[in-house]
């Protein structure tokens, strides 16, 4: 990582990096083939052992200040996660009931 030093850093659309309106780097934009090679890496970041491919120029553009949206629905997963848990507490109640007719089932088999 780079330690940008100044009062004003500003980021274009196609990835220039300006720091107090001189040039100072480019991001790399790249796409990769095969999102299940990616490997977490610390602070946040990805790495792949595969080759990457630079996104040609005006295929994509960063926005600065800008803040990524989940690809999640974070009500319809709620939902969905409810929906289960009561799915789940409804079949270990059955399974509890089976469970004591089957001990009733032998202990009166054990009486004949």
């Amino acid at each position: 990582p780079m330690l940008l030093l100044g009062s004003e850093v500003t980021v274009g659309t196609d990835g220039s990096v300006w720091l107090d309106g001189e040039p100072e780097d480019k991001l790399r934009l790249v796409n990769v083939s095969n999102l299940k090679e990616l490997e977490r890496e610390p602070n946040g970041l990805f790495a792949t052992k595969e080759l990457q491919l630079d996104l040609p120029p005006g295929e994509t553009q960063v926005r600065q200040g800008s803040l990524e949206l989940a690809n999640v629905d974070s009500v319809g997963s709620m939902v969905d996660l409810i929906s289960i848990q009561r799915s789940y507490s409804a079949n270990m109640q059955v399974l509890k009931a089976v469970d004591r007719i089957l001990g009733l089932a032998a202990s009166k088999v054990g009486e004949v």
